[in-house]
């Protein structure tokens, strides 16, 4: 499993994720349910800094950061969901 994969296993999968937004060395993430997000996943799959603020997570993990959003796209887009804004995934 991929350091990607990891990441968006503790985020609950792909289908738990809104929207995705790298930042540097950090992903800003909006996730439909926030019970979905294991904290103990996310520091073992790596992630150094683990905020969690309503639905909002916000990953430190360095510069693979654009990595991981870009399997999450790749993730949503199988799902039919890229571009999709969060008014109408139901969240904002």
């Amino acid at each position: 499993m991929t350091f990607a994969d990891q990441i968006v296993s503790g985020l609950g999968g792909v289908a738990n994720i809104a929207e995705s937004e790298p930042c540097a060395t950090r992903l800003l993430i909006e996730v439909f349910d926030r019970d979905k997000v294991d904290v103990a996943k996310l520091r073992r799959a790596g992630a150094n800094t683990i905020l969690l603020f309503g639905r909002s997570v916000q990953l430190s993990v360095g510069p693979r950061a654009e990595t991981v959003v870009r399997a999450i796209n790749t993730g949503m887009e199988a799902d039919g969901r890229v571009g999709a804004s969060l008014a109408a995934s139901g969240i904002g």
